[in-house]
């Protein structure tokens, strides 16, 4: 298996989650599993901003054709 380095940065609008590593055997498997982890980890950023009065109706997204992946 092959580490894959993956990002969905906006260049506008930076998170602490929008990036990460991968481990998986070809970059296709790659980019499968950065949008697995991306959901997950906007949707967990989204449930927090539900549930503090002053972000609620908050919400952040991504364009998961926007993903880039690279080899490490």
């Amino acid at each position: 298996m092959k580490i894959y380095n993956y990002s969905v940065s906006t260049n506008t609008i930076w998170t602490s989650f929008d990036y990460g590593e991968v481990e998986a055997d070809n970059i296709e498997d790659a980019k499968k599993l950065a949008i697995e982890k991306l959901k997950y980890d906007f949707k967990k950023a989204n449930d927090a901003f539900e549930h503090c009065d002053i972000t609620k109706g908050f919400s952040i997204s991504f364009d998961d054709n926007q993903v880039q992946i690279t080899e490490k």
